[in-house]
């Protein structure tokens, strides 16, 4: 092979590496927000179920049990 075609051959090498690097980023990347989309979901599973404890409450008077 002459020079250029090892220098091509080379360059394509190199971004074909560093776009694998940046898959495994974005691979990366996608993993760690999906976990914490969970912990959101978990936590607002979480606090909708206070809200309705709450509402619940407030919605009966304490007195007569009836509905405010």
């Amino acid at each position: 092979m002459n020079i250029d075609a090892d220098k091509v051959i080379t360059s394509l090498a190199v971004k074909l590496a560093n776009s694998e690097v940046q898959a495994v980023k974005y691979e990366t990347l996608a993993e760690q927000l999906q976990e914490k989309v969970s912990e959101l979901q978990s936590r607002n599973a979480e606090l909708e179920a206070r809200v309705a404890e709450l509402e619940s409450t407030v919605a009966t008077d304490n007195e007569g049990g009836e509905l405010v």
